[in-house]
């Protein structure tokens, strides 16, 4: 398993900008989370964070803890879900900018306005168990 602690990126660190790939391999349920939280957040409630910024496959975006729907322009999905095994969904967070980007094959969404000063962890919640993933180099 890796160390958590490899990312954690701290908004003061340079460079500003860090990309984080990560491959569905299996999925059970296709809410999967891929978002940042501060590194506090509880893994089984992280959604609900008040530090959790990202988006679910069903469409929602997640921001303070609240979830809302994805802008219709940010994605493609002809269904009601945005993620498939398979896919490589990146994650982009440029702490100068404060902004968090999200790209897949079907989602490309720009989190804006992150709060400033904080540290991050990468983080996937997947909802149900037998679901997998890969962190990519």
């Amino acid at each position: 398993m890796m160390d958590q602690s490899v990312l954690v990126v701290h908004s003061n660190q340079v460079p500003t900008v860090r990309r984080f790939q990560v491959t569905a391999l299996s999925i059970s349920n296709r809410w999967l989370l891929f978002a940042v939280a501060a590194p506090g957040a509880k893994s089984d409630t992280s959604y609900a964070d008040r530090s959790c910024y990202g988006i679910a496959g069903s469409s929602a975006l997640w921001a303070k803890g609240s979830a809302s729907a994805l802008p219709a322009a940010s994605h493609t999905s002809v269904d009601t879900f945005l993620w498939s095994e398979g896919d490589v969904v990146e994650l982009t967070l440029n702490c100068e900018a404060r902004t968090l980007r999200i790209k897949s094959r079907l989602v490309d969404h720009t989190i804006p306005d992150l709060p400033a000063g904080q540290t991050w962890v990468p983080m996937v919640n997947m909802y149900v168990a037998n679901t997998s993933i890969e962190i990519l180099p």
